[in-house]
């Protein structure tokens, strides 16, 4: 066995794997290798502390102290409020915005009467009558026929 495969197993041994006093290839491997047999000597000595430790809370603690402080341990970090701000600076964020849409909407209505102006010159050039009535046109086509500022000037479009 390898080193690789040793270290790789070590975490999941039994203590008497990590104290060599088994057969498996793990405890047959660490007493043949010395980083590997102080990596499992450091294993078994945090267990024992961590034992040591364990005993020694629950002995001088009642039940209730050591699941409050458990929960305790394992509650979720507070929240933490979020800082208000300042009216001033919600208004310098809100007036970009509203300066723009106040922009939009002028130019919009600036568009729509210049288009509502120009609705009624078509109106009323196809309104008035045409001096140009007699158009012969194709079968299976059509006429259109514009006046211009002339009078004396029409525009005829076949289709």
């Amino acid at each position: 066995m390898t080193c690789t495969e040793a270290l790789d197993l070590l975490l999941e041994a039994d203590p008497a794997v990590l104290a060599e006093t088994s057969e498996s290839p793990v405890a047959l491997h660490l007493r043949s290798c010395e980083p590997c047999r102080l990596l499992a000597a450091r294993l078994v000595s945090g267990h024992e502390r961590d034992r040591a430790g364990y005993l020694g809370v629950v002995s001088q603690q009642s039940a209730d102290t050591i699941a409050a402080r458990v929960i305790m341990a394992a509650a979720p970090t507070p929240i933490v409020p979020i800082r208000r701000r300042s009216l001033r600076r919600v208004a310098l964020g809100i007036v970009p915005v509203a300066a723009a849409a106040a922009f939009v909407l002028l130019v919009n209505a600036r568009r729509n009467a210049r288009h509502a102006e120009f609705q009624e010159s078509i109106d009323a050039a196809f309104a008035a009558s045409t001096a140009v009535t007699n158009v012969k046109v194709p079968p299976g086509r059509n006429a259109v026929v514009f006046k211009t500022r002339d009078p004396g000037i029409s525009v005829v479009w076949i289709y």
